[in-house]
């Protein structure tokens, strides 16, 4: 008698995530690590959720700079443009295109009205040439080009520099620079320029005259930061202070030297430095390849004390998040409590040239530019995890009452975790090979989701580092879970990709294998 002959069976066996963990572009991670994500946040961790919303709070012509005192601060380029009726100039007020400018005198101040860019919707100028065919002023550059002088009224307007706002309120001219900027007492001061703004007082002024270290001069300053009451700065090879509570008294040395006097030393190492920053009542200066502390409570007390090789590549990169000092040094992203300053990138396994920093209390957000393309990541101080959001380039981070606010190469500002954005985003599992050289098949992925109203989910497999075939899609209202037959023989490897639209939490992620025998 035949017997029918018996399928091989081999043996089933399951594997889940339940904690999912961060980005880890290396070839060899955890099954919960994550290989490619964006638009991801650790907010509900252990499962993975999309980041928070941002809104374009302004948007800006050529922004150069972003700063937060009691109120939002930056520098943007000014371009106007003014329809006829709106200039006046003295007594004078153009109403009519038989207006002419034969009234306007040198000194004249000339208000526009009716900015169609800025949003302040004012700028104050002074007349410095006049005639009757063009007018130029102070700062920079304000003329009328086009037609005859009887006509100029109703010409294109253009005024064109840079200004530094507060508050969305022009509050004077600076030039198109990148800058430094400090508070120190209520009195925001802006380097290269060397100009501050009281925001008490609500008065923009310039401070220093003559070459440094001239009385009453002002060094030729590249970064600044602020502690116990004094500006400090670096440029070139030298770290200065100011005199004690004077943000523009540069030159006071006394001789015995006096506590509140100004400071100034050449280190005599190699390079410039990178940037400055105060940390835990002590002033770090950065340069690419090393960093210094300063010791000491009075100018004839200060030394300079090297403390680590991990230098900084990028003075924007320097921020404070939850006690914890973060910079971008030629390694990699460092994070730094007082110790020995650590790496902590070596998962996103890349180089970077540059890179801009912020924090909002929890994450450190982090630009980063490896030379090709540019990143946002986030480092989650809580979790030690970093996820991606996307490729926004950012040139410089604010933190102001409770939100984080970025400028970006778009000339816009934008608040995070503000607004109501739909979210695009999608994470990528590791190459699945269960670690097993027997022949092997998985059978079975199961999710389970909770996924909010207008959510969507679809579910993609490759094998062996093919091509994604999707093969769910999937909406919902509430916490569920569904299964996907795989139907994967004899792959070597494969990888998951979930697409999500939409809020959205990923409690886990469940795949089901089996395993013959060898040939």
């Amino acid at each position: 008698m035949y017997l029918p002959k018996l399928a091989e069976v081999g043996n089933k066996a399951k594997k889940s995530i339940i904690e999912f963990m961060g980005l880890d572009k290396r070839a060899a991670i955890a099954d919960n690590a994550l290989s490619a994500c964006t638009n991801l946040s650790s907010r509900n961790f252990p499962l993975i959720s999309p980041r928070l919303p941002r809104t374009a709070s302004y948007t800006l012509t050529s922004g150069k700079a972003l700063f937060a005192a009691s109120k939002l601060a930056w520098v943007d380029s000014l371009t106007f443009t003014s329809p006829a009726g709106d200039i006046t100039f003295g007594a004078h007020t153009i109403t009519s295109a038989t207006s002419k400018f034969s009234g306007i005198s040198v000194g004249d101040t000339l208000v526009i009205t009716g900015c169609t860019v800025n949003t302040d919707n004012n700028a104050t100028v002074v007349v410095t040439t006049a005639s009757a065919a063009t007018i130029t002023c102070s700062a920079t550059t304000f003329t009328i080009t086009s037609g005859d002088p009887a006509g100029k009224e109703t010409a294109a307007i253009t005024f064109t520099g840079f200004s530094f706002k507060y508050d969305n309120v022009t509050k004077g001219a600076v030039t198109a620079m990148a800058k430094s900027m400090v508070e120190l007492s209520g009195r925001i001061v802006i380097f290269p320029d060397n100009v501050s703004y009281d925001t008490v007082g609500g008065t923009f002024a310039s401070f220093g005259t003559g070459t440094y270290p001239t009385a009453g001069s002002v060094p030729d300053i590249d970064y600044a930061c602020v502690l116990d009451n004094r500006i400090w700065a670096v440029e070139g090879d030298d770290v200065y202070c100011t005199a004690l509570g004077d943000f523009d008294d540069w030159t006071t040395f006394s001789s015995p030297s006096e506590a509140t006097d100004a400071y100034q030393v050449d280190t005599g190492t190699n390079g410039n430095f990178t940037g400055i920053v105060s940390y835990k009542g002590a002033v770090l200066a950065f340069k690419r390849d090393r960093v210094f502390k300063v010791f000491g409570t009075i100018p004839s007390d200060f030394q300079l004390i090297e403390i680590s090789r991990l230098g900084c590549l990028d003075s924007k990169s320097i921020c404070e998040v939850n006690d914890i000092l973060f910079w971008l040094s030629p390694q990699g992203v460092v994070a730094y409590t007082g110790g020995s300053p650590e790496v902590i990138s070596e998962c996103l396994n890349e180089s970077y040239t540059t890179g801009k920093g912020g924090g909002d209390g929890r994450w450190y957000y982090a630009s980063l530019y490896n030379g090709t393309a540019y990143a946002l990541y986030t480092y989650d101080t809580w979790k030690k995890i970093f996820l991606k959001e996307d490729t926004l380039q950012v040139t410089e981070f604010a933190f102001l009452d409770g939100y984080l606010y970025a400028l970006a190469s778009d000339n816009k500002i934008y608040k995070l975790g503000y607004g109501s954005e739909t979210i695009s985003s999608s994470l990528t599992t590791k190459e699945f090979s269960e670690y097993i050289s027997n022949k092997k098949g998985h059978s079975e992925l199961f999710c389970r989701v909770d996924l909010e109203t207008g959510a969507t989910m679809a579910v993609y497999v490759r094998t062996d580092n093919g091509s994604f075939t999707k093969v769910k899609d999937y909406n919902a209202t509430d916490l569920t879970s569904f299964k996907i037959a795989l139907k994967l023989k004899n792959a070597d490897h494969f990888q998951i990709r979930l697409d999500m639209s939409g809020d959205y939490k990923v409690h886990q992620l469940q795949r089901m294998f089996y395993v013959g025998e060898d040939d």
